[in-house]
């Protein structure tokens, strides 16, 4: 196989190797997929994002001989992930005679280890056998040639493969599902398809080649995929691949639903806010049910903190969220650009722009008791959105604005409890007002440790987004879950699903 002239060297030696022992999987590897989620950094180490946070995953050299753990080089070993191929490149010289195979879920990994390392040698001669994705299925039976498989596992990825590990440990069952993975509450919507049986297998629908989510469906043979948070596209792809789907959307969305091109009888959608449900239904759903949010109470529980717990976490009043200052950036950068993409005068007509934006978020910010940017839009800008909303896929400019009023809105409120002596735990963003006399103490892990802050402080505020004052937020399930004080937004929502008085308390200014 000629190498294309963009293909480094170093890999295309790997794929002459590997095309005549598994030439599908050289066409897999070249499909073109996302890379954001992964940094490379000058000096060879690596970052990897979960959700909104970079860590580093590359196993540091003085590091690789402890991971791969005590070896018998006679018998057969599995590598659950290979990330940017440091221990495979380890194992494969520090053990000659070994029969290796290497596993990794994510195809843009799996490139880039093929990159930084020639293993064009030990594919050639058969001791190393590469599997991706989906075809860890074939290696599910411990047993190798009539030998018990090894296991290394990659220090950091197999911290996040923990559904792959799951088929490793308790093999493959008749009931299947693939679970789309990048969202919150991923965690939770595994444990509840595994309590009915399920075996489970992650797809990452905005990362992956269509090709390769295809391939995934043809080898797992799912009933269903699941999904939280729908994304435009994936009730086409079901009914076309034939499989049910199941979505639970828990937050909002800029875009602008697209509708349906194929029947949806197959497509079961649960949306956390009423108001929701006739846009699905506008789009061709079928199947579009309310479903307020809820609590895993596998994990949010009362506990008795240690006093070690309690100093380092009580806290008179607690927020525990984002700034949303982050994000409301980005969504205004996208914004600007569309705004630009459509005046006539381009790049010249964006200062204007700019402070009619800030204008109409200054009187937003004079009354927050109130959701006014869709009317403030429109007064201004009426044409451009009504150009945006008839484009097609497009996103909404009043969901792109919104955006950074709420998070005007919720920094605004947080500082109003400071005479409280409020604690705040979230982004950096928060730093921002630490002046005003917020107390900023840091990220809160989504797991125990946000139990144990629900659980130490003594009135826990719920602050959810000023678009959106119509739901019940995930917070107010998982504060009352964990035995907490809570003081909510009223709203009829609230006062629909709770006591008001009584199992909680609600404020409307």
């Amino acid at each position: 196989m000629e190498p294309e002239p963009q293909i480094p060297a170093t890999l295309a030696a790997n794929l002459r190797a590997l095309v005549d022992r598994d030439r599908a999987l050289v066409e897999r590897i070249l499909l073109p997929v996302e890379d954001d989620h992964v940094r490379v950094e000058p000096d060879g180490s690596g970052l990897y994002r979960q959700h909104r946070r970079f860590a580093r995953f590359d196993v540091p050299p003085a590091e690789l001989e402890a991971s791969l753990g005590e070896l018998d080089a006679q018998r057969p070993i599995l590598l659950f992930g290979i990330g940017l191929g440091e221990q495979l490149a380890h194992l494969l010289g520090a053990h000659p005679g070994a029969r290796i195979v290497a596993w990794e879920r994510d195809p843009w990994l799996l490139r880039l280890a093929l990159i930084a390392h020639d293993f064009s040698r030990a594919i050639a001669a058969g001791r190393l056998e590469l599997k991706l994705g989906v075809d860890l299925i074939d290696v599910l039976d411990p047993l190798a040639g009539g030998q018990r498989r090894q296991v290394v596992r990659h220090p950091f990825l197999s911290g996040i493969y923990t559904l792959e590990a799951q088929l490793l440990e308790r093999g493959l069952g008749d009931k299947r599902a693939l679970l789309a993975v990048g969202a919150l509450f991923v965690d939770d919507l595994a444990e509840c398809l595994g309590e009915q049986g399920y075996s489970l297998f992650p797809i990452d629908v905005h990362r992956w080649s269509i090709e390769e989510l295809e391939h995934t469906v043809e080898r797992f043979r799912p009933e269903l995929v699941a999904r939280i948070n729908y994304t435009s596209g994936l009730a086409e792809f079901c009914q076309r691949v034939g499989c049910e789907l199941v979505v639970w959307e828990i937050d909002p969305c800029t875009d602008r639903l697209r509708p349906c091109t194929t029947p949806t009888g197959h497509a079961h959608v649960y949306t956390y806010r009423q108001e929701n449900l006739e846009v699905y239904r506008s789009a061709g759903f079928e199947h579009v049910e309310y479903l307020p949010l809820a609590a895993n109470t596998s994990r949010r529980v009362p506990l008795a903190l240690t006093s070690e717990e309690l100093r380092t976490l009580e806290a008179p009043v607690s927020f525990v969220g984002s700034s949303m200052v982050e994000d409301a950036q980005q969504l205004l950068t996208r914004l600007c650009e569309s705004y630009v993409q459509w005046h006539p005068e381009g790049q010249a007509a964006l200062p204007g722009f700019q402070r009619a934006l800030r204008e109409i978020l200054e009187l937003q910010a004079a009354d927050f008791s109130r959701c006014s940017i869709s009317e403030l839009f429109e007064e201004h800008f009426g044409d451009f959105l009504a150009h945006a909303r008839s484009a097609e896929g497009s996103e909404d400019p009043v969901n792109l604005l919104a955006e950074s009023a709420a998070s005007a809105r919720r920094r605004a409120w947080v500082a109003e409890l400071a005479s409280f002596d409020v604690h705040v735990w979230g982004d950096a963003h928060w730093r921002a007002i630490e002046g005003r006399g917020v107390r900023y103490r840091g990220s809160a892990r989504h797991t125990q440790e946000l139990t144990r802050i629900y659980n130490a402080t003594r009135v826990n505020v719920d602050i959810g987004r000023l678009y959106q004052t119509d739901i019940v937020t995930m917070r107010v399930f998982d504060v009352l879950a964990c035995g907490g004080f809570l003081v909510a937004e009223r709203s009829a929502a609230l006062e629909e699903l709770f006591e008001v008085g009584l199992e909680l308390e609600a404020y409307s200014t």
